[in-house]
């Protein structure tokens, strides 16, 4: 069941790894000390690793696989057993694990302004559901100084401007997006699932940036230098042929206004 209006609310970061354990550990703590918990989906060579998340009593969620089944599809599933065992789960945070959490506000401060946000600015039937939303901190400018970014994207210049690559997920939003399916759309493989929401929340209505929330994203290829992990090139992620699928996908989706990732009632 996934509800509409919490009193108390939990809010759980929803990530696959691939990472080795060493290079996780301190980042998962930061989100735990700002209050998240923590379900996550490990795969690839180094999945059974320990964490130090595993023993903890705050309901930490862990699956395991062999094979990477995708960003949206991982997430999508994540969200969906959270909310089955977790009443109170009322926000999601999608992303990776190279991402941080906010360092100036906890999770609870951060969920409360979102459910009085979207609890007042939400439209039409679903008026009075404080989940409804997508909210995504745009603080991290990574990107903005790029010359052709300025150039094409005056107006959104850093990469999370044009994307929700660390949404909070509502979880009315997550229930009724794509048709019920799940907040992300899991036919791409890894990338353009992110902007796929961005640009469908805005057209719905339910999206909020915030430039004061920061979710600082320790990019491989942030200082210029192409750093690709290895468990990265194993999945073929960022390979030519995944890419030019994904965003075929994304092109047909939004010729068709997103009309296929209409939310369910």
């Amino acid at each position: 069941m996934y509800g509409r209006v919490f009193h108390h609310m939990s809010v759980w970061l929803t990530i696959p790894s691939a990472r080795p354990a060493a290079e996780i550990a301190a980042r998962l703590e930061r989100w735990r000390q700002m209050g998240y918990r923590i379900a996550l989906w490990r795969n690839g060579p180094h999945r059974n690793e320990v964490l130090g998340i595993e023993a903890n009593e705050d309901g930490t969620l862990i699956l395991y696989s062999e094979e990477y089944r995708g960003w949206g599809a991982s997430i999508n599933e994540l969200v969906r057993l959270v909310a089955e065992r977790d009443p109170s789960a009322a926000w999601f945070v999608g992303g990776g694990d190279d991402t941080d959490p906010d360092p100036t506000k906890t999770a609870d401060e951060i969920a409360r302004e979102c459910s009085n946000h979207f609890i007042v600015n939400t439209i039409d039937r679903y008026l009075g559901c404080n989940t409804w939303g997508i909210m995504q901190p745009t603080g991290d400018r990574f990107g903005s100084d790029e010359p052709w970014a300025r150039m094409t994207h005056p107006n959104e210049p850093a990469y999370i401007d044009r994307i929700c690559g660390s949404p909070w997920i509502g979880r009315e939003a997550a229930r009724r997006l794509n048709g019920g399916k799940g907040p992300l759309w899991s036919e791409c493989y890894h990338m353009f699932s992110d902007q796929i929401l961005k640009e469908h929340a805005e057209r719905l209505g339910i999206l909020w940036q915030r430039r004061d929330l920061t979710h600082y994203h320790d990019h491989p290829r942030r200082d210029g230098v192409a750093r690709t992990p290895d468990f990265a090139a194993l999945t073929g992620i960022y390979d030519s042929p995944e890419w030019n699928k994904s965003k075929a996908i994304y092109e047909k989706l939004k010729a068709n206004d997103f009309r296929d990732c209409n939310p369910i009632t």
